[in-house]
């Protein structure tokens, strides 16, 4: 990158390589309650702002790959067996019709 203003100009930057691993965007309303956090076996997800029919369930990892889909009921709070999935950063999100919920969770062992 160079910069010029008015009849000043920079010396070009050299290449640098960025990587954006996260975001400082507020969530706001669109979040659905996990605990523990971080779990080791169960995690479970708060589907109680869900109506008391089915909500797919997608676990995907810090690389946005799709790892599992499963069927929840709505309406109360579901268990999601995370045991076989390796330490590390992950997300789940919850959809029904138009009603989509998100929240991040670590898998960790204790």
């Amino acid at each position: 990158v160079k910069v010029t203003v008015d009849d000043c100009e920079s010396q070009p930057s050299r290449n640098t390589l960025i990587v954006i691993s996260g975001t400082t965007e507020d969530p706001g309303d669109n979040t659905c309650t996990v605990f523990p956090n971080p779990a080791d076996q169960i995690l479970y997800i708060d589907l109680s702002g869900f109506t008391n029919e089915d909500v797919q369930l997608t676990v995907s990892n810090a690389s946005g790959i799709v790892l599992s889909n499963i069927k929840a009921r709505g309406g109360g709070v579901t268990g999601l067996e995370i045991e076989q999935l390796k330490c590390g950063l992950y997300f789940v999100k919850a959809r029904q019709g138009e009603m989509v919920r998100w929240n991040k969770f670590v898998k960790d062992t204790f």
